[in-house]
């Protein structure tokens, strides 16, 4: 039986309405304002959140689409490919966590707002010495946590946070409640503003669902995974048309034979990204056995693969590509954002390793 291994016609539909979004939200301009001006990421937020994006894996009980993780991914994809700013997985990872957990009261209290938008999530896994999986995870506390929580993404005007505890277990912190502290973390990509969280003596609500913190962080991977593709696709899409129009010599550099080549390398490279990503997608609704092997196959892989295309984009743009305006660098950041968030690739590699029974 032949299968048919594609986005579905609803699929690729969305994705070309969230990219016409996209262009206008996010030409050149504002993304680089958005270096300066947060405002701006949380505006991109607010357009995704009119159509509807926060609330697409959400049940349709609690307000949202009840789609899966494939249809959010390819949502993710396009985000990368436009460099936007503003909050996206981690509030969706905390919605998630929160349909998921089991918890009826706490589905009740805060699916909904959450889908539609009227409250911001987001999640603290990092514990300290960037170790990211939930066996590597130390914070516990009775009924309140003291501790402190690095690289929180968009935390600061956030509702809610869902925090890794001690024994894989998860807490959800309300981050207006007494004892926790936001601060802000320098961040090489802007576009993704991270935080630092202290907890001192806050209360939270335990989640105790075994398994959920590997899924919940398989998940984000798939998620960055779709991000690496479609930033890495606009690197090789951008630099494809600027070799067409830059003279040099009297005709265009992409005549020439040297880039030509390290542009047809850079194809080769990228064009399997779609697919490794589609099928970690895929796995994490349908294959749970694989979930895990190929998240962390289709993170390490892309993330490798779209630093390797920002930094040759760079690098064929000449010396205008080293500029702040002319905006390569915006990709660049992003591709090295992917590659280290949630674990370098040769962490992931090791975890595939594992996973495989090497």
């Amino acid at each position: 039986m032949a299968m048919d291994f594609d986005l579905s016609e609803n699929q690729r539909a969305f994705q070309e309405s969230v990219g016409a979004y996209l262009a206008d939200a996010c030409p050149r301009g504002p993304i680089l304002a958005a270096f300066e001006d947060a405002a701006i990421g949380l505006a991109v937020w607010r357009g995704l959140a009119e159509m509807g994006v926060p609330g697409l894996m959400t049940p349709a009980e609690f307000g949202g689409s009840g789609l899966e993780l494939l249809d959010l991914a390819v949502v993710a994809e396009v985000l990368g490919r436009y460099g936007a700013p503003g909050p996206f997985a981690e509030h969706l990872v905390a919605t998630a966590c929160i349909g998921w957990c089991g918890n009826d009261g706490l589905k009740k209290r805060w699916l909904p707002d959450l889908a539609s938008c009227e409250l911001r999530a987001t999640v603290a896994f990092a514990d300290s010495g960037e170790r990211w999986m939930p066996a590597n995870w130390t914070l516990s506390g009775a009924g309140v946590l003291t501790g402190r929580r690095r690289f929180v993404p968009w935390a600061d005007g956030a509702d809610l946070m869902i925090v890794g505890l001690e024994g894989g277990k998860l807490g959800v912190v309300e981050l207006s409640a007494p004892g926790v502290a936001v601060e802000a973390q320098h961040t090489f990509d802007a576009t993704r503003r991270l935080y630092e969280v202290t907890l001192d003596g806050a209360a939270y609500e335990l989640i105790d669902s075994p398994g959920l913190g590997e899924r919940l962080i398989d998940m984000w991977l798939v998620l960055l995974a779709a991000d690496a593709c479609g930033g890495a696709a606009q690197c090789i899409e951008a630099t494809t048309a600027y070799v067409k129009e830059r003279v040099q010599f009297d005709v265009p550099i992409g005549r020439f034979q040297a880039v030509k080549h390290q542009l047809a390398d850079l194809a080769l490279l990228t064009e399997p990204l779609a697919g490794l990503y589609w099928y970690a997608a895929h796995a994490f609704d349908h294959e749970p056995r694989r979930a895990s092997l190929a998240a962390s196959l289709a993170k390490s892989h892309t993330a490798d693969a779209y630093v390797s295309a920002a930094r040759r984009a760079i690098e064929l743009h000449g010396g205008i590509g080293y500029t702040w305006e002319q905006g390569s660098h915006v990709w660049l950041r992003r591709a090295l954002f992917d590659r280290q968030f949630l674990g370098t690739p040769p962490r992931h590699r090791a975890r595939v390793a594992q996973l495989s029974g090497w």
